[in-house]
């Protein structure tokens, strides 16, 4: 069963209780431009990790993530990027809902089960690492 403590979307959460994992997500996608950069992003095209770890970090700082902004968070081509949009949408992994304010935009988030999931593989890495480091 799972806690309420740790559903993002319960008001009574702080957005604190996954900074950790929010810093780690944005280390992440830093070393992921920098690979790209030195090496070229032919060899390290992930874009659905890339939006998973964005749309993380966004969930953590409470902010809304417009479709276009996802989509550049791919690094892939527009056309690339929104069909695994969708792919992730008719799935259930991501959710589409429209902006109250502007018809034409539409705003995405992760599902609160892949919330969980990647908040765990997140924690774990932390955790791991921080094993790693304390053997030295």
């Amino acid at each position: 069963m799972s806690s309420p403590r740790r559903s993002p979307s319960n008001p009574k959460v702080p957005a604190s209780t996954f900074a950790e994992e929010a810093a780690l997500a944005r280390l992440l996608l830093y070393q992921r431009r920098r690979r790209e950069t030195a090496l070229g992003a032919d060899y390290f095209s992930d874009p659905v990790w890339d939006m998973m770890l964005d749309l993380f970090v966004a969930r953590v700082r409470g902010q809304e993530t417009a479709t276009s902004s996802l989509v550049i968070a791919a690094s892939v081509p527009q056309s690339t990027a929104l069909r695994r949009i969708r792919e992730l949408v008719d799935r259930g992994d991501f959710i589409a809902r429209a902006d109250p304010r502007d018809g034409r935009r539409t705003f995405v988030s992760l599902s609160d089960a892949l919330f969980e999931r990647l908040a765990t593989v997140l924690r774990d890495w932390r955790v791991a690492d921080a094993a790693l480091h304390d053997e030295r």
